[in-house]
């Protein structure tokens, strides 16, 4: 573009050049024809020589008018086809310029189909961005749901495995239930069939019966406090002692195994062990005056009398019977004739 505007200028100066030498060319013909005027009505005589001079200066005239016209010609030609080869650029910029005004427009028009695309993909993504993120609520929604539902199932299959547990716990209960109701029946039946050996003088059978029915209900604190009995009849009377203290141990308050017990001791020969075991009945509930005299019993075997009247006194003390019953006991056999003996009875 500069390039074209320095070759205008160049041009312009040229042509105002042209200008000037006319100008300059035609005040100088005008001149020349004064002169000639003058020096006709001045100087007739030379009027042959100006004539000559005349067409010598007008042939030089012409003849530089002639150069001057050839080179204005000269110099037209030059700006012409200076013009030309400016026309020409000028049109070749033009076109390139429209060329590229057109390649402009048409990469701005590309740029805007791009923006146009883009912004439509843009908003296709938005769009699908958007259902996505509704889907998204949605699944979540869905999810949440689920998991209260599967929440709510678990909670039924855990009562539900509850009530089946619950209710296998009630047939086994009621199994169990069965089972130590036959066990029950089946033990009532030997210790029944115990006591009728027992009755009968039977001691070996009876004490089988108990140990069968022992061995069925093994916290049945009566089928060891039989069974024991039974061994006591048959002289095993280690064995009955350790039936004793199985039932007490079932039953804490079994006053006649710790009656039995003492007495067992006693015909053992352990009298202070067997006292013990008296005075361990004696602390039971409710009082009881039983204690008291076979403990009294125990001392008077020994000839031990003052024990013997202190613990006959207690047995009184609870029940009258005892009075009675001292004076006959063969026991007490040795006291029958001694003075506080008699007092403590009467």
């Amino acid at each position: 573009m500069r390039k074209s505007i320095f070759i205008g200028l160049s041009i312009l100066i040229l042509l105002s050049s042209l200008s000037v030498s006319s100008q300059t060319l035609a005040q100088d013909t005008s001149k020349v024809t004064e002169e000639n005027s003058k020096w006709q009505e001045q100087h007739e005589s030379l009027k042959k020589e100006l004539e000559e001079l005349r067409k010598d200066n007008y042939a030089k005239a012409m003849e530089n008018a002639g150069k001057s016209i050839s080179l204005a010609n000269f110099m037209i030609q030059v700006l012409i086809f200076a013009v030309g080869i400016m026309t020409a650029f000028g049109v070749f910029n033009y076109i390139k310029t429209g060329q590229i005004r057109k390649k402009i427009e048409e990469e701005v028009k590309e740029i805007r189909e791009l923006k146009e695309n883009m912004r439509d993909e843009t908003t296709q993504e938005m769009k699908k961005t958007i259902k996505l993120r509704g889907d998204i609520e949605k699944t979540k929604t869905d999810a949440e749901t689920l998991m209260t539902n599967i929440k709510t199932i678990f909670e039924d299959v855990k009562k539900i495995a509850s009530d089946v547990e619950e209710a296998g716990r009630e047939i086994d209960e009621k199994k169990r239930s069965v089972d130590e109701s036959k066990t029950e029946v089946t033990a009532i039946s030997y210790l029944t069939e115990g006591n009728r050996f027992f009755l009968e003088q039977g001691y070996e059978r009876a004490a089988d019966r108990y140990r069968k029915a022992a061995e069925l209900k093994p916290d049945d604190a009566e089928a060891h406090f039989n069974w024991g009995v039974a061994l006591g009849k048959l002289g095993k009377h280690e064995e009955e002692i350790e039936r004793y203290r199985r039932a007490i141990e079932l039953k804490p308050d079994f006053a006649e195994a710790y009656h039995n017990w003492g007495w067992n001791l006693a015909r053992l020969g352990r009298y202070e062990e067997a006292v013990e075991m008296f005075k361990k009945a004696a602390g039971l509930k409710p009082p009881d005056g039983r204690p008291w005299y076979n403990a009294a019993c125990v001392y008077s075997m020994q000839n031990r009398k003052g024990d013997t009247l202190e613990y006959l006194k207690k047995a009184i003390e609870v029940d009258a019977k005892y009075k009675q019953k001292a004076k006959k006991d063969e026991d007490f056999k040795n006291l029958w004739e001694d003075e506080d003996f008699k007092k403590l009875v009467e």
